[in-house]
């Protein structure tokens, strides 16, 4: 049987494999430690990071750290110890594994160095570095957390002795240089690469030809159990929410698809927060209103243009809890907005409104009621 890294990262779970070494509390859509609250492990993109170690990674690397006792001597790209991880967490989940099978060859170890690689090609690349930390405001924690990645001009340290699949070579090869690259993963596992430059405003997207549909960008303290999720425009303003401990998800320029609303419904909140812009306001309520009930529409500060923006201007945790915290439901919006109407206008927005009644629970019933009221 060859080695399935992707088998064996999906059987362990990398906060069932952190407790094992280590407490963890549930905080919000992360796990901390209870001992070590600078130990943070993020389920959605399969990651821990602890902070006042300096170290990060996956669940294989937190084994050989942690669980192999190999500890700052840790090598990942050292093939005889990564091997010893993975035998370790193939037991550990019951999964037979062919020794003479080269794990090396296979396209999940290839993806997972490109991973490692882009992103240290962002920490040792200076103007890049200073583009994700100053620039943009995200602090060292916040860029090891999302995994943050970066496109040298010479690409050939990034495939080297890769076992690559034609797509992912061919999305290397084409992805513009320059550009900050937003890694999206699942469980650890690569699925779709985006970035933007550092100088300018280009964003780029692979080609649908080569990596199929453009994805939404789902940051790293996104669950699909989550209370709470904030959807914002751009992936930079996801990643700024995962710094205020806000897990959110950016449509990243596209429209809002049947399954990602059907996904974001599943959430009892959803805090539609695009941009600051009269157009994207008006494609927030849209969105809101496709949402239904579990929609809420927060306003950003005048003068904030975006997330990211209002990060850079000095916006805190306590700062961004409290404006959300005053957000209008999708209802409420509507209700406002309707009132301002007159004539035929208003009656065709009063029939739309109607509509939505018997998705309203008895006090939103309440609330609507008494606005139509109030209009009479």
């Amino acid at each position: 049987m060859s080695i399935d890294l992707e088998q064996i990262r999906s059987a362990n779970p990398i906060e069932k494999i952190v407790e094992e070494k280590f407490r963890l509390r549930r905080s919000r859509n992360r796990f901390v430690g209870v001992e070590h609250d600078s130990l943070v492990v993020t389920p959605q993109n399969g990651l821990y990071y602890w902070n006042s170690r300096g170290e990060s990674g996956d669940v294989f690397d937190f084994a050989g750290r942690h669980l192999l006792g190999y500890d700052n001597r840790w090598n990942n790209h050292d093939p005889l110890m990564f091997f010893e991880a993975v035998y370790y967490l193939a037991n550990h989940a019951g999964i037979e594994i062919d020794k003479n099978e080269d794990y090396r060859r296979s396209f999940d170890w290839a993806e997972r160095q490109l991973v490692q690689r882009l992103h240290g090609a962002l920490l040792t690349t200076v103007a890049a570095l200073d583009y994700a930390t100053r620039t943009r405001g995200w602090d060292a924690a916040t860029v090891k957390a999302a995994r943050l990645g970066f496109m040298p001009s010479d690409k050939r340290t990034l495939t080297a002795e890769l076992n690559l699949s034609e797509k992912w070579r061919s999305v290397v090869q084409r992805f513009p240089p320059g550009m900050l690259v937003y890694i999206h993963l699942e469980k650890g596992q690569l699925t779709y690469l985006s970035g933007r430059s550092i100088e300018g405003k280009q964003h780029y997207n692979p080609s649908r030809e080569i990596l199929g549909e453009r994805q939404p960008y789902y940051g790293h303290l996104y669950t699909s159990d989550a209370d709470e999720v904030v959807l914002v425009e751009g992936q930079a303003d996801a990643v700024t929410f995962g710094q205020w401990d806000m897990p959110a998800v950016a449509i990243a320029g596209m429209h809002v698809s049947g399954e990602l609303l059907t996904s974001l419904q599943k959430h009892r909140r959803v805090f539609v927060a695009l941009d600051n812009t009269a157009e994207a306001l008006a494609k927030s309520r849209d969105v809101a209103q496709r949402l239904g009930k579990c929609a809420v529409l927060p306003r950003f500060p005048d003068g904030v243009k975006d997330a990211n923006d209002w990060l850079v201007q000095g916006a805190n945790a306590e700062t961004v809890t409290s404006v959300l915290n005053k957000s209008q439901t999708w209802l409420d919006g509507e209700c406002h907005r309707v009132a301002m109407l007159t004539g035929l206008e208003r009656k065709d927005a009063v029939c739309n409104l109607t509509q939505h009644a018997t998705e309203m629970d008895e006090i939103e019933l309440s609330e609507f009621r008494a606005a139509l009221a109030s209009w009479a």
